[in-house]
């Protein structure tokens, strides 16, 4: 029925849903950013969009994703990747290792320098085809599961995917399945307690909706984890946009990343100084006291989280 208040359409959507993490009715809006868009799950602390993408809006969405040609990998994020694989090192067993959302394959790249035997899974077939391209065992579709039946990980890895999905559940569900006993999955998505959240309110740019659904805090990861037969090994936010933190302040009100999904301005100098943290001395100190400080209170851009199947 057209003519309805607002208020009176987001509360009937409301009574229609469940949430998406551990099914409960249990709802209620989130006034602190957007309130007609969001709602706070009160059993899991589960914060997501009361609209539900249709696979087709979906899909015509990330159509502005391309992967039509190899995009080069930063030496600050080569570096990266090898930390994070020096700290998958404990659970490497038989070094079997699975990229959830693969993308064109850097991680996979440097896993495979690493010396682990890794695959990947990555809904886009254009993706797919640069990784193949490249030498990598890389699989097309959503279900990995069914995509590597019968095929078992000591690692399965996903950085970013855990907030697209509208049953982020799904992707846990998935890695237990493939991981061998004791394996570890480990995630990384956006920290929905950030400091930014607090200083861009309305504008908090993590909001961009039908791209991010699901937004996770440490304790609602956490809770989604355990539900799903993970015990968390570790646990912790890091990063934090110098940028966006001095416009937020500077204005109060800074503007929030665009319709198409293009990244905001800070990107490029924030990639900057991410190389700059990688070869200078005094850079890397100052963002290793920023990530401390950040962690100390979990405040940090993105959460990552070192889950080990129980």
């Amino acid at each position: 029925m057209t003519g309805r208040p607002m208020a009176f359409r987001f509360f009937e959507v409301m009574s229609q849903r469940l949430c998406p993490a551990c099914l409960s009715q249990r709802l209620k809006p989130f006034a602190a950013a957007q309130p007609e868009h969001l709602l706070r799950c009160l059993q899991c602390g589960l914060v997501f969009e009361c609209r539900t993408p249709s696979d087709q809006e979906l899909a015509d969405y990330y159509r502005h994703y391309s992967y039509s040609r190899l995009k080069p990998c930063s030496s600050a994020t080569q570096a990266s990747f090898r930390r994070v694989l020096e700290s998958l090192a404990p659970w490497q067993g038989q070094g079997r290792l699975l990229d959830l959302g693969c993308g064109q394959g850097d991680f996979l790249v440097a896993a495979a320098a690493a010396h682990w035997r890794p695959a990947g899974m990555e809904f886009s077939q254009d993706a797919v085809a640069l990784c193949r391209q490249r030498g990598l065992e890389v699989l097309q579709g959503a279900n990995a599961s069914s995509a590597f039946f019968g095929k078992h990980f000591d690692v399965v890895t996903a950085f970013e995917v855990l907030e697209h999905l509208r049953t982020p559940g799904d992707l846990l569900r998935d890695a237990a399945s493939l991981l061998m006993p004791g394996g570890l999955l480990y995630l990384t998505t956006p920290n929905f307690n950030t400091l930014l959240r607090h200083v861009e309110c309305d504008a908090f740019q993590m909001l961009c909706s039908p791209e991010h659904l699901c937004f996770f805090t440490p304790a609602s990861l956490r809770r989604l984890a355990v539900r799903h037969g993970f015990r968390v090994a570790a646990m912790r936010t890091t990063g934090l946009d110098p940028w966006r933190l001095k416009k937020a302040l500077r204005l109060g009100n800074p503007l929030r990343t665009n319709d198409s999904g293009a990244p905001p301005s800070a990107v490029d100098p924030l990639n900057a100084l991410r190389e700059a943290a990688h070869t200078r001395r005094r850079v890397a100190l100052l963002k290793a006291s920023v990530n401390s400080l950040v962690n100390a209170f979990g405040a940090g851009d993105t959460l990552k989280a070192w889950l080990v199947k129980v």
